[in-house]
């Protein structure tokens, strides 16, 4: 089968959509298999990204490091408080274990269940599970283990403390994406959220930032689908992308802009979320892939997506919309 459009299928918007009380969502891995599994069978022709997954937001990583995991209320998404609040703190961090700290032996156990529960011929339909993993980039999740202010703060004033905490993050990382391998085989989709190279920089994302993406998709070259998940801004990194090691972009920006600036990197977007998606009608949903297609210069390099995640709320009608509307263009199965 050939998907022509990709969903990031993740809470709050997947239970949200489907019923399910989000905070259940989360802690229920019973739940979160049948409610992912469910919104598959209602779109058939859509993939799915991450797909079949232990969907627990940003706060994994972090959690592993140490930060406490706060759970608001039943419909938002849990957050991770950071563990430092002075940078001469920065050298007690270690690198975490996975089988150990946090959350990730949580998500590990997880992904088993899930590999044990899921009927084959499912996953070989879609490629689930097999080669996959999901991590929070390396910036994202200094931020979240110090604190924002504090890790831009950093950047200005003791840039080498921050090399060293970007360096532990990075391996601890690399260690989290190894983990996962063991359980789903080697590495064929790698999946990397990290939005801070949108609010910093280039020379800020060039000297913390670059090297630490290279290393993380360099380490798994071979893997098919390296991709980056960002909504942000990145007009500024525009002669960085083929730098960073990705091979598919889920970005928020203008993707005819940034396709000028890139020469291997397949685009996936870029439909506004907040847009007509969650407000207008099916009617302008199908206006707006069209508008997409056509303006976009090479369309084999673009696979039609929302800019991000989808909002809570967000009619299945439109969801509908766009992937009816996305095959038609694409002449997809």
């Amino acid at each position: 089968m050939k998907f022509s459009v990709m969903i990031w299928d993740i809470a709050p918007f997947l239970p949200n959509v489907m019923g399910v009380d989000v905070h259940d969502y989360y802690k229920n891995v019973e739940l979160k298999l049948s409610t992912q599994i469910k919104f598959q069978q209602l779109f058939p022709n859509a993939l799915l990204y991450p797909g079949i997954w232990p969907d627990y937001g940003t706060v994994v990583e972090p959690s592993a490091f140490g930060c406490e995991v706060v759970w608001p209320n039943k419909n938002d998404a849990p957050w991770a408080r950071p563990i430092i609040d002075s940078l001469d703190q920065v050298k007690q961090l270690h690198i975490p274990d996975p089988y150990k700290d946090g959350m990730m032996p949580i998500v590990l156990k997880e992904y088993r269940y899930m590999n044990s529960q899921v009927d084959r011929s499912f996953l070989d339909c879609y490629g689930y599970l097999n080669g996959v993993a999901y991590t929070m980039g390396p910036l994202e999740t200094a931020g979240l283990i110090i604190g924002y202010e504090l890790l831009f703060i950093g950047m200005l004033e003791k840039p080498a403390v921050i090399h060293d905490l970007i360096d532990i993050v990075t391996e601890g990382i690399l260690g989290w994406i190894h983990a996962q391998e063991r359980i789903n085989g080697p590495i064929k989709s790698l999946f990397v959220a990290d939005h801070l190279p949108s609010q910093i920089s280039h020379d800020l994302f060039k000297e913390f930032g670059l090297p630490a993406f290279q290393k993380i998709f360099g380490e798994f070259k071979q893997a098919q689908t390296r991709l980056w998940h960002n909504e942000g801004r990145v007009e500024h990194l525009r002669d960085c992308l083929d730098d960073i090691g990705c091979n598919v972009f889920h970005c928020g920006d203008d993707i005819r802009s940034l396709m000028q600036s890139s020469k291997t990197i397949t685009f996936m977007g870029n439909l506004s979320p907040l847009g007509v998606l969650l407000n207008g009608t099916p009617k302008e949903v199908r206006r707006d892939v069209r508008s997409l297609w056509k303006d976009v210069p090479d369309k084999n390099r673009l696979v039609i997506s929302t800019a991000g995640g989808m909002a809570p709320g967000t009619p299945l009608e439109n969801v509908k919309a766009l992937i009816e509307t996305a095959q038609e263009l694409s002449g997809g199965s």
